[in-house]
């Protein structure tokens, strides 16, 4: 049964427009993400760890389904994977707009989206090379 605590802690999880779910024992993830939660913040988007407890439940997607790249939740619901998390972000920041609408077209977006799944695919190889640990916090 949720509760109107429930509630609250979701509310707080999910940003004005939206939520960025990253690996949180991923070094580059938290690294990329993870630390940046302020400026996400700023621009109206809460970040959480995929092993935050009330993410799985918030968006109803299985860890490991989380877990094959970034995910955004907009405040709409959508839920949006890899490269496309990064586009709609773009798309409501005023200065990363014209970057955004341009990564998007063709052929651009094929390319950007290859090479997005290219190093998501590598992550953990990624963060052990540059020696990137994970410094997220779980609720």
């Amino acid at each position: 049964m949720k509760t109107d605590i429930d509630e609250d802690r979701n509310q707080q999880l999910t940003g004005k427009h939206g939520l960025f779910i990253f690996d949180g024992s991923c070094g580059a993830c938290s690294t990329f993400i993870g630390r940046r939660r302020e400026f996400f913040k700023r621009h109206g988007f809460a970040v959480a760890p995929l092993q935050d407890s009330r993410v799985q439940e918030l968006v109803g997607v299985d860890e490991a389904t989380l877990n094959e790249a970034i995910h955004l939740r907009t405040k709409e619901g959508a839920l949006l994977k890899g490269l496309d998390s990064f586009l709609y972000f773009a798309g409501t920041v005023w200065w990363l707009a014209p970057v955004g609408f341009l990564a998007g077209t063709w052929p651009i977006k094929p390319i950007f989206a290859k090479v997005y799944d290219f190093i998501a695919k590598r992550r953990r190889k990624i963060s052990a090379m540059c020696g990137l640990q994970s410094k997220a916090l779980y609720k």
